[in-house]
């Protein structure tokens, strides 16, 4: 079945329409790109923020944002500049913008800059009047039979009416079936619980934690790193929790990860997270990546560590007592 070739596997949860008639799931279905979406709709689903997107590093081992001051223009020769020099794992997990993927070259331009000024519209398929003078844009549908003689326009196709999207995930979803034959529960892409990356990663920490020579979690970090083109640096804690990080994510490993290490309250609380939105600037005749901020800042209590324990359960031990923040 799809899926039993990859040799990295070790516990997978398989999806066979052809023989269960309705054993399988949705995952292409939700996730893809707008620009290719399925005629039954839905897509963008799942958003990477720029906090995901910096955990990667670049192939020589640095790791630079595409826009680390929020409300900076970042100019780029091309779409895909920013995203270009960034290790396997990266280009494994998302659909980058300006990246080809199943039909179509996926974008997400949200605008143009005309003048050093943002302009944005609220459709998917947009045309940007670009005279000088102008400050508007005019949406057309993407139809280029309605210019009007002597109009300059830049095209603008959005894949999201909100903006804010730069990248969109590709982990888990079949690059080969053509989105016009995605549904509901139509995707068979199967799921690993367990593969030997994870074993790997698991040995590395219990080594490191245990005191071993550091030597072993070396070792094994390096591999992991080298897979992904990477060169090797010094093990630490650090290291080794950021490699779990990368190497599993969308994997439904992380949040269990920050619950173990104890650290939700000290990693989240009050952080603010950041989106990307993707310009041409009409005066520069590149393209340019504004940094921008996703909402407010969050709280995570120390009760996400535990779960509530119900009062009828309770009631029937004096010994029991709720767990911490219920």
């Amino acid at each position: 079945k799809q899926g039993d070739s990859n040799t990295e596997s070790i516990f997978n949860r398989g999806y066979d329409l052809a023989t269960s008639g309705n054993y399988t799931h949705s995952q292409d279905l939700l996730v893809l790109p707008y620009y290719i979406r399925s005629a039954v709709g839905y897509s963008n689903a799942l958003e990477s923020s720029c906090d995901f997107m910096d955990k990667f590093e670049t192939t020589d081992g640095s790791n630079p944002v595409a826009a680390p001051a929020v409300g900076t223009f970042y100019h780029y020769p091309s779409m895909t500049a920013p995203f270009a020099g960034k290790e396997s794992r990266y280009h494994g997990t998302l659909i980058s913008n300006g990246t080809f993927f199943k039909t179509a070259i996926i974008t997400g331009q949200k605008g143009v800059i005309l003048g050093g000024s943002t302009i944005t519209g609220s459709a998917y398929s947009q045309f940007f009047d670009t005279k000088v003078g102008s400050s508007t844009y005019k949406q057309f549908n993407a139809d280029p039979t309605k210019f009007n003689a002597g109009d300059t326009y830049v095209v603008g196709t959005g894949n999201s009416n909100t903006g804010d999207q730069t990248t969109w995930l590709k982990k888990w979803t079949d690059p080969v079936t053509d989105q016009t034959l995605i549904a509901d529960y139509k995707s068979r892409t199967s799921w690993m619980d367990l593969r030997y990356g994870e074993v790997l990663l698991d040995y590395a920490e219990a080594s490191f934690e245990l005191g071993h020579a550091a030597s072993e979690s070396q070792a094994i970090i390096d591999k992991i790193r080298a897979r992904a083109g990477l060169p090797s640096i010094p093990v630490s804690r650090a290291v080794i929790r950021h490699e779990r990080l990368v190497e599993l994510s969308y994997e439904n490993k992380s949040w269990w990860d920050y619950v173990r290490w104890r650290s939700i309250t000290s990693d989240f609380t009050n952080r603010q997270e950041y989106n990307m939105d993707c310009y041409w600037d009409v005066d520069t005749n590149d393209y340019v990546y504004l940094r921008i901020t996703n909402g407010g800042t969050r709280n995570f209590p120390s009760s996400m560590y535990y779960n509530n324990i119900p009062s009828s359960d309770l009631g029937t031990d004096a010994l029991l007592i709720k767990n911490p923040g219920y």
